[in-house]
């Protein structure tokens, strides 16, 4: 497989399962009928499944029939949010979303006192870190939960054909969730933060980054709030879809 073709495989099996279900929403998979589309979505795997070589060696095919289907069955919406979560949203490399890992950390670390960051952005900070840490501990609250429930048929079957132990799976959720509530909280407090408040807070991002608790490369820290023009349309519909969808 190409490694475009892996991260379109983790991405169909991760979305076929019913432990992620549950997390649509954290994930930001705007997908209508969760439980209608993972039902159709094991229909058209199952047959892939059972011929292993043709699943190891020409896997594109199988992604092409993939993509076909959810087009024909939910529509080219569905299909284009789809792509753009498995391109900029999924979470399967060690390289994936490291603006928000980096500015996670950093966010963090600048509403401590002894990194003597001007007033103004300590406070911003300190109200950023609560927000993100409500957040975010109720979210590894439900994740956790999960440890307790056994798997489903499908899931079991999955994980041990694949195998790929459900810890990963929920690792996986964590560091995604985390990821999105980390924008949410961004919108939140820094969304109307002028070009120049942001260049400050570039500036002492980077004058901290290479303390030895963080270890981060000074000349590697994105300027912060440049993944809002990449995700800003997607973030309008997430924004929506949340407003507008019950939680499951």
């Amino acid at each position: 497989m190409t490694v475009d073709e892996r991260r379109w495989e983790h991405a169909w099996l991760l979305v076929s399962l019913d432990l992620v279900r549950e997390f649509f929403r954290d994930l930001w998979l705007l997908i209508p009928e969760p439980e209608r589309f993972q039902i159709e979505l094991r229909q058209q795997l199952e047959p892939a499944f059972s011929d292993r070589i043709e699943y190891a060696t020409n896997y594109g095919a199988i992604h092409y029939r993939l993509a076909e289907w959810l087009r024909h069955r939910f529509g080219d919406t569905v299909l284009r949010s789809l792509i753009f979560w498995v391109r900029e949203i999924l979470q399967y490399g060690g390289v994936d979303r490291q603006p928000e890992s980096q500015w996670t950390a950093l966010m963090h670390r600048l509403a401590i006192p002894r990194y003597d960051a001007p007033a103004w952005i300590e406070a911003l900070c300190r109200h950023f870190k609560t927000d993100y840490g409500r957040a975010f501990d109720a979210a590894e609250a439900r994740i956790g939960n999960t440890e307790h429930a056994p798997l489903s048929p499908w899931d079991s079957k999955t994980l041990r054909e694949h195998e790929i132990p459900p810890a990963s799976i929920r690792d996986s959720l964590s560091l995604m969730s985390g990821r999105n509530i980390f924008l949410m909280v961004w919108e939140k407090h820094c969304s109307g933060l002028t070009f120049d408040q942001l260049a400050e807070i570039h500036r002492h991002g980077q004058r901290i980054a290479e303390a030895p608790e963080i270890q981060l490369k000074r000349r590697k820290i994105v300027f912060p709030g440049i993944w809002r023009f990449q995700l800003a349309g997607y973030l309008e519909q997430v924004q929506h879809w949340r407003g507008t969808t019950p939680e499951r």
